[in-house]
Formats: C-alpha cells, sequence, structure tokens
C-alpha cells in the first residue's frame, strides 16, 4: 500500500494543492509532507482522506498501487 502515491494522484486529479489537504484535513503542512514523503499515516486518516476526495477507502488504495 503506497498510500503517498494515493495522495499525490488524487491531488493532481482534485486540482488541490498540499496546502488545502493541510488544511481540509485540518493539520500542519509538515504532516502532510511527511505522509507524501512516504510517512505513516493512520487508517482513520486515509479513511478521512478518501471522503475528501468522493472515493471509497479501497479505490483510494488502490491509485498507489
Amino acid at each position: 500500500m503506497n498510500v503517498s502515491k494515493s495522495i499525490e494522484i488524487s491531488l493532481i486529479n482534485k486540482g488541490m494543492s498540499k496546502g488545502a489537504l493541510a488544511k481540509a484535513m485540518e493539520v500542519g503542512a509538515p504532516t502532510v509532507s511527511r505522509w507524501c514523503s512516504g510517512g505513516q499515516c493512520p487508517m482513520y486518516v486515509i479513511q478521512k482522506m478518501a471522503v475528501l476526495f468522493n472515493m471509497q477507502v479501497s479505490e483510494f488504495i488502490a491509485l498507489g498501487e
């Protein structure tokens, strides 16, 4: 599971910046940078991002594979 790739693809598809993602997720920009660099991303965060990007969790995860 490559969540960082899923995030990058989703940001491109939605035309969203990492800063906008940080604001939508109510976290700081360094946290989003960590996720995008392959740092740990808890499942509840993955679930919240899937909702934000209007997809199922399985679809979101599959983007990175």
